[in-house]
């Protein structure tokens, strides 16, 4: 989703980028929690017997996570980079 945000302000004028990523932002704030909780609650209800992890255990998944955003969204802008002739 996060590589889509940012393909698509990367098209859209500067003006309407910061508005197109505020509003992403506020519906990732209203959306993903939801999903989280009902993801967690089915979780949870599978397993009674297991405790979650702590919050501070995943951390190194959002090392992992933050790298392979960079990562698509690296290959994301060459792709357009070379669909795209530059402007000079």
């Amino acid at each position: 989703m996060a590589a889509a945000e940012a393909a698509i302000i990367f098209f859209v004028p500067d003006v309407l980028a910061r508005l197109v990523g505020l509003g992403a932002e506020i519906a990732f704030l209203l959306i993903f929690p939801v999903l989280m909780e009902n993801q967690f609650n089915e979780w949870q209800a599978a397993r009674p017997d297991v405790p979650p992890y702590s919050g501070w255990r995943s951390i190194g998944w959002g090392f992992v996570g933050s790298a392979v955003f960079l990562i698509i969204s690296f290959l994301v802008f060459v792709g357009l980079a070379t669909l795209l002739p530059a402007h000079q």
